[in-house]
């Protein structure tokens, strides 16, 4: 309905509302963090959630080093990433060693493989409480997903 509803206000030729003064959009952004200040209890409390991840769940990479990627919903804070929190498993292989690390420009964790890998399925998995929020808040859920070597 709301497709439909733009499409046909464009097609009407209506002029576009116009912008807010700058007054309103300061004296919006001032009330508001005056009003996170005065209810505290307000605060951010929903979890950080995992948009997506590399490799896809199933999916065939090439053997070598291997990448790994968690991309989150929001910012995390920098220093929450607890790298023994993040674990990476050949079903031949075991433990596979790697070095865990936040991207804040980007909102990922990464992880890179110390050793190359080939011939396996691999099972990655990021704990709930390995990374939080900047308002303290942790993942729901561990996140997993499996993919393979060839």
């Amino acid at each position: 309905v709301a497709v439909a509803l733009s499409k046909w206000l464009k097609d009407a030729d209506l002029p576009e509302p116009p912008l807010p003064p700058p007054e309103l959009v300061d004296v919006a952004f001032h009330l508001t963090w005056e009003w996170a200040a005065a209810y505290p209890e307000a605060a951010d409390r929903a979890a950080p959630v995992v948009t997506s991840h590399f490799p896809a769940a199933g999916a065939q990479v090439p053997p070598g080093r291997l990448n790994l990627v968690w991309v989150f919903s929001e910012p995390l804070a920098p220093t929450s990433l607890d790298p023994q929190k993040l674990r990476v498993l050949g079903e031949r292989s075991g433990l596979i060693p790697g070095v865990a690390s936040y991207d804040a420009s980007r909102w990922w964790v990464v992880w890179e493989s110390q050793m190359p890998v080939s011939g396996e399925k691999v099972h990655a998995t990021l704990d709930a409480d390995a990374v939080e929020d900047a308002s303290g808040n942790e993942l729901e859920r561990a996140v997993s997903f499996s993919f393979w070597v060839r």
